[in-house]
């Protein structure tokens, strides 16, 4: 039977009596995949034949009946039993695991629901479902075809130690279209040379006392063709041995994508996490006193590239950061065919795999000082920066480790702990063993991620305003956008916290987007006031640095706000900007002619390159607050600063520095010919109502008296 085309829509059924935590799975999995929902287990069978759809996501506790009855009952359903069933409860012990299997779920996940992985796990159950049904029928097809047209069969006679094959058999091994009988020999030169061996030893049981039928497979040495064979032993007079051959080539690629998509990482062709889950599975299970240790390689530098610099970096520093990791380990990355987990053994060596975006697993020795030894090669094989893109980073690692039966007796939990441990924050040592109280500070920094994502939502953000004068008058000169979040619990929320929570939970974009729509709120206010000359200078993040239609975007935001570009400022860092040059021009350019102003922020603390530098259509060099601090004191950094000032005014750009928190760094900058000054010697950041009564009055003039440092700069 023809399998039908796919639907253009998946349908996911999802039961569960909570409405609130159904809209959290529907919004997660919206787009185009069409949601169904139920709030009992009777009110998903009766919706069964009307809607019949592609996957259930199934509650556990449920009033009425349970999800394991509710997925008893849909098994037994005659049209929907092999379709994928998804429990989700708050428990996550064994016995629940096993009922749950057992009840005939084909995966199982713990609330609360990490949205993003259920997005991507449905995506692929669906995707491995239709591949097994794929594989099914053309198995169900050609055993069809085999039955009824008997291709690809031969005979083995004993007595002649010879072969006779049919038409179709002859085809298959390449041989002439002849009668001809073939001796063992003739068909062992055509098997590929790896699989010689074990056919040899095959074909001689032919020759032997009748045993069980025999199946197996094998490679031809030429054209890539897999052949499956079968041989029956038939006695009597005539006794002799029948055959049947088939090309399953197709069959084994596929199941071979399969265990690739299932049990690989794409972009380093590692195991990934469900690879390293089920083989440590399978070794704990196979020995339940084992002591195993599970070590965790947390690299921080990959994820904030990854926000940062995107692929264009990431992808090489992964494969200059994988060689690495297998050159120490003495691992040996898998190369086709590729194993499952079953197929792995132990005196294949170690196993490397990746276990995150920014975190990578091996199984170390059984013993703790080994285990710690291992630990600290790790953390110091990644002191050695690496280079990519002309940059040298420095890819400093955190180590995790737990063991096994101590920190747990199931795999995943030892995965998920040694990871914990390894994403500890920095406190003097880079090497963590697990501890029951990292559970609760990764529980904590996941639920403030979700608050965030709902500050973002709920319009619990703020933008506040620092100031940015002309030292040599008091005017103001423009002012720096920054974010603040006032947690309704919590208060306002440091942003050395959220920034980086922003960032590794892939909340900065709209973080941006929010900044970039409150920005050009205020600005019309001002310009309401009669400031039409402000200009606010906004934070933008490398990842929407990449996003082609940026321009397009910002001049939507600015001609529905009423705000001329020229009011707008873009601040890039260095580091974010230089490794991604060539690849953003274009986006530059359109802003430049839009006529948003571009800021190079942070300028000295990364690795710029004169000749891009040129290049870049940019209008300001913001002096780092670092080289900032010791101006005046006659230190190293004064001949940077004097450098940049001068390279400023070469490339006819203007140069701010920020961070000034001193009359004596003040008065030294304003020796040097830098009169645009920013930092808390002027102002700290305001909120907006009270960074207008300060520093703006209604007819667009500053405040007098200046403020007092400005003031005593000019009388000096």
């Amino acid at each position: 039977m023809l399998q039908p085309p796919p639907k253009a829509r998946r349908c996911v059924l999802v039961v569960d009596d909570d409405p609130f935590m159904r809209m959290i799975i529907r919004n997660s999995l919206q787009g185009d995949i069409e949601v169904a929902e139920a709030a009992s287990g009777e009110a998903a069978l009766a919706c069964l034949q009307s809607l019949m759809p592609d996957l259930v996501l199934l509650d556990v506790v449920m009033p009425g009946w349970d999800g394991f009855e509710t997925c008893a009952a849909l098994r037994a359903h005659p049209d929907w039993g092999q379709r994928p069933i998804i429990m989700l409860t708050s428990g996550a012990d064994t016995a629940s695991i096993e009922r749950a299997h057992a009840a005939g779920a084909t995966d199982f996940m713990t609330k609360p629901v990490h949205t993003a992985l259920l997005h991507y796990r449905v995506r692929y159950l669906l995707r491995a479902h239709d591949t097994s049904l794929t594989l099914q029928n053309r198995e169900r097809q050609l055993g069809a075809v085999q039955r009824s047209a008997r291709l690809g069969h031969w005979e083995y006679w004993p007595e002649a130690r010879h072969f006779v094959l049919s038409t179709t058999a002859r085809g298959l091994f390449g041989l002439a279209d002849t009668d001809a009988p073939r001796a063992p020999h003739d068909l062992l030169a055509l098997i590929h040379p790896t699989d010689q061996d074990s056919i040899r030893e095959l074909f001689s049981r032919l020759d032997q006392a009748p045993g069980a039928p025999l199946q197996f497979e094998h490679r031809l040495a030429t054209g890539g063709l897999i052949l499956a064979q079968t041989a029956e032993y038939h006695a009597g007079k005539h006794a002799h041995w029948l055959g049947t051959v088939q090309d399953v080539t197709d069959l084994r690629r596929a199941a071979r994508r399969v265990v690739r998509l299932a049990y690989y990482d794409s972009k380093t062709r590692l195991p990934n996490r469900a690879f390293f889950v089920e083989y440590l599975q399978r070794l704990l299970d196979a020995d339940p006193r084992r002591e195993q240790w599970v070590l965790a390689l947390e690299v921080d530098a990959l994820r904030r590239v990854g926000v940062g610099w995107g692929e264009a970096v990431t992808e090489p520093l992964l494969r200059d950061l994988v060689a690495r990791l297998s050159a120490e380990l003495a691992f040996v990355p898998p190369r086709p065919p590729l194993l499952a987990p079953q197929d792995w053994h132990l005196h294949q060596g170690p196993l490397l795999a990746r276990l995150s975006d920014s975190a990578f697993a091996m199984l170390s020795a059984s013993n703790a000082s080994d285990s710690l030894a291992l630990a600290e090669r790790l953390v110091a094989l990644l002191q050695t920066p690496l280079t990519v893109a002309g940059v040298d980073l420095v890819i400093a690692g955190r180590v995790g480790l737990a063991q096994a039966p101590r920190h747990g007796r199931e795999a995943d939990t030892l995965a998920r702990r040694a990871q914990a441990a390894a994403m500890q924050e920095y406190s003097g040592t880079r090497i963590h063993v697990y501890e029951p109280r990292v559970d609760n500070r990764q529980r904590h920094r996941l639920t403030l991620e979700a608050r965030l994502r709902q500050a973002i939502d709920h319009g619990q953000l703020e933008l506040w305003y620092q100031p940015k004068l002309d030292a040599r008058d008091g005017t103001l000169a423009g002012a720096e956008a920054l974010v603040r979040w006032r947690d309704p619990r919590d208060g306002l929320v440091a942003p050395g916290r959220f920034i980086p929570l922003a960032e590794d939970g892939g909340l900065i974009v709209p973080l941006t987007e929010w900044v970039l729509d409150r920005a050009c709120a205020d600005l019309r206010i001002l310009m309401s006031h009669g400031w039409g000359d402000l200009r606010l200078a906004v934070n933008i993040s490398a990842a929407q640095l990449d996003h082609q239609p940026l321009a397009e975007e910002i001049a939507r935001r600015l001609t529905r706000a009423g705000v001329a570009p020229a009011s707008l400022e873009l601040e890039i860092t260095e580091r974010a900007l230089m490794p991604r040059a060539a690849s953003v021009l274009d986006n530059l350019n359109a802003l430049h002619e839009l006529g948003v102003a571009i800021a190079l922020d942070d300028f000295g603390t990364g690795y710029s390159s004169l000749g891009y530098l040129g290049r870049f259509p940019l209008d300001t060099l913001k002096i780092d607050q670092s080289f900032i601090q010791e101006l005046g004191q006659g230190s190293s950094g004064e001949a940077v600063v004097r450098a940049i000032i001068a390279l400023a005014e070469g490339l006819r750009f203007e140069v701010v520095a920020e961070g000034i928190e001193t009359l004596d760094q003040a008065h030294w900058l304003l020796a040097e010919g830098c009169h645009l000054h920013q930092g808390y010697l002027y102002a700290r950041p305001q909120e907006f109502e009270t960074f207008t009564r300060d520093f703006i009055v209604d007819d667009g003039a500053p405040n007098k008296p200046l403020p007092t440092p400005v003031a005593q700069l000019q009388l000096c």
